[in-house]
């Protein structure tokens, strides 16, 4: 089934409002395809913006390219290629970068977190070969950064663990912390 101009597709088996300009439906092989932008919101209010997607209902597996995902607290991930499974809400990506809520901090600040990969769910986001800073966005290094072969955050003890750390000035290492940990921005 093919459907065009302003499609509203609704899986109230995951909860999901699915919202594109054009979707295609495959009944025998039990799947939803676009390749238009498309706005995705989950039953934990979690906006999902993408460019194109293939949605495995039986397998509950969206893949998606492109991301633009922002959670209910404001913080907002982009990433090229994700993983997003409809039953656990785990998001797993890779190249992501996240812009967190700035709510708690300076307006100078801009904190955000940069990595190769991530694993995301309602209780743990982890990154691997992450970088953090709460540095206003320039051209060139921040001034300074933490980076670390994996990022922890635990949302439930609000606390960002750090595996073989190193904090870097002006991209420049000046410590290095086998392990660290911090409390989150809230």
């Amino acid at each position: 089934i093919q459907t065009n101009g302003n499609v509203k597709v609704l899986d109230k088996k995951r909860d999901l409002e699915i919202i594109s300009e054009s979707i295609f439906f495959d009944r025998n092989q039990n799947f939803i395809m676009s390749n238009f932008k498309t706005e995705i919101q989950d039953k934990n209010k979690n906006r999902y913006f993408i460019d194109k997607f293939l949605y495995q209902i039986n397998k509950d597996v969206l893949k998606v390219e492109n991301l633009i995902f922002e959670d209910p607290q404001k913080n907002i991930f982009k990433t090229s290629l994700a993983y997003l499974n409809t039953k656990t809400n785990r998001i797993f990506g890779k190249n992501v970068n996240i812009d967190l809520n700035d709510q708690n901090f300076a307006n100078e600040n801009q904190p955000r977190l940069k990595g190769n990969s991530i694993v995301n769910d309602d209780k743990y986001l982890e990154l691997t070969k992450g970088v953090f800073t709460t540095c206003k966005k320039r051209n060139g290094c921040p001034p300074w950064q933490i980076s670390s072969e994996k990022i922890q955050h635990d949302k439930e003890k609000k606390i960002i663990n750090y595996k073989n750390a190193v904090l870097r000035i002006y991209d420049f290492p000046i410590m290095y912390f086998p392990k660290f940990y911090h409390p989150d921005p809230t």
